[in-house]
């Protein structure tokens, strides 16, 4: 990372504009810096347009960036995004605060969470006294495909009281992180607390601003507040998942699991048929090894994805959500159900089906990007005898997240347990039992796993 901000700081020398100009990309991108011509490109979707950043290698790095005269001390930066990362990527848009000597006297990243939707996200930036410009920026790192539309910024007004709807949502949040976090001891209140109303001061955002910074003192890498869907502009929930299978050879089988995440109850049943319907396909008598690909998949509902992988697991206890007070509540596999202690999570829509050779070879890539319930089914999978884990190790997000209703507008996604496998073992980072960059599909390399 340290190399990538080097590069940005010593190659983005262009012109400086009063406001960001075409951040909807509609007239063009003549007033945006490209550091790959041949990467990055605009996408025409009907009457609309969007910036689209492709990587291919795994030591890819490119970006899009503009500078611009700040016409008052406080801004905030608007954006959309859609990001799909494959192998060991990263994306994040830039703040940086530049003085009349060149110098960078403020920079600030914001990761881009990985989504198949259009999100849309903000900065609130205060500009030092000394700044002369502020450069905006996004970039894409790794094997990643990220759109970007819509940036634009905005005067953020600064109201010295606190209202009541502010307060009265802090203490809320507060009140829910002290009775249900996981990592509820990591926050200073007498500290925390007064810092987060300073955030409350930016009027757009309000108590959202204040609410994000106090999760982000969780140090989870996994809370998050998100939009209550009757509000959100994000398209319908359609069904769109593709899962990848093929023999590689008639003794290996492959299939990759792409996220999901989808609470809609058709198309969860409708991921589990696609996975088993996948399993059925490839089986065979001579099948003896099989390679789930998880890479690139960021999480979202783990039961129809571990439904849809049942075949691989005898009934019994696969692993545990562990709270803070050291309680357990197992994941139990059960007379076609999936259950958390005695609550069902998901019922089976049918048996699921049976593989010909129940003790074949199981080989697990994961990357960088396997997070959340992707990681779940890593653990689950890690502590079995004909298993192996092959690849990077994983993104960190191995907590089980609880939702609060926050108000008519927004729901609190909150880590409320860390997940354990079956021998209660924690990982915060999974880490494979063979480390590689370099996963080669053929017949002599994924023998080679298991020798």
């Amino acid at each position: 990372m340290k190399q990538y901000l080097s590069i940005i700081t010593t190659l983005i020398t262009f012109l400086c504009y009063s406001q960001i100009l075409n951040g909807d990309f509609n007239k063009g991108i003549d007033s945006w810096f490209l550091s790959d011509s041949t990467s990055i490109k605009l996408v025409n979707n009907y009457n609309n347009k969007y910036l689209q950043l492709n990587t291919n290698e795994p030591n890819d790095f490119i970006y899009a960036a503009q500078s611009f005269y700040p016409q008052d001390s406080l801004f905030e930066l608007k954006y959309k995004t859609k990001y799909t990362p494959f192998s060991d990527s990263n994306a994040g848009v830039w703040v940086k605060a530049i003085d009349s000597l060149n110098s960078n006297i403020y920079f600030y990243v914001e990761d881009i969470i990985p989504s198949h939707k259009w999100q849309t996200s903000n900065i609130n930036f205060k500009v030092p006294k000394q700044t002369k410009r502020i450069q905006i920026g996004v970039r894409l790192s790794g094997i990643g495909n990220l759109y970007i539309d819509d940036i634009n910024t905005r005067t953020v007004s600064v109201n010295q009281n606190i209202d009541k709807q502010t307060e009265n949502y802090l203490k809320k949040l507060k009140f829910i992180i002290e009775n249900n976090a996981l990592n509820r001891d990591s926050i200073n209140w007498n500290i925390e607390w007064r810092h987060a109303l300073k955030y409350s001061k930016f009027t757009p955002d309000k108590y959202y601003l204040s609410a994000k910074y106090l999760l982000s003192k969780l140090n989870d890498n996994h809370s998050y507040l998100s939009i209550n869907p009757k509000h959100s502009s994000t398209p319908k929930d359609d069904y769109k998942t593709k899962i990848i299978n093929k023999k590689i050879t008639d003794e290996i089988a492959y299939i990759k699991i792409p996220p999901f995440s989808s609470s809609n109850s058709t198309h969860i049943d409708s991921l589990f048929y696609d996975i088993q319907g996948s399993l059925k396909s490839l089986d065979s008598n001579s099948v003896k090894y099989w390679v789930i690909d998880l890479r690139g998949n960021y999480g979202g509902n783990v039961w129809p994805m571990l439904g849809g992988l049942i075949s691989f697991f005898e009934e019994g206890v696969l692993g545990y959500f562990e709270y803070y007070d050291k309680s357990r509540k197992p994941w139990i596999y059960k007379d076609d159900s999936l259950l958390k202690d005695s609550e069902l999570s998901y019922k089976l829509p049918t048996k699921p089906y049976k593989l010909k050779n129940p003790k074949s070879h199981i080989g697990v890539l994961v990357d960088n990007s396997v997070a959340s319930s992707a990681e779940m089914l890593t653990i689950i999978f890690k502590p079995l005898p004909n298993s192996k884990i092959i690849g990077k190790q994983t993104w960190g997000a191995t907590t089980g997240n609880s939702t609060f209703k926050m108000d008519d507008y927004t729901d609190l996604h909150l880590a409320t347990s860390r997940l354990l496998d079956i021998n209660g073992k924690f990982e915060n980072k999974i880490c494979p039992d063979i480390v590689t960059d370099e996963i080669i599909l053929n017949a002599a390399n994924i023998k080679s796993w298991f020798d």
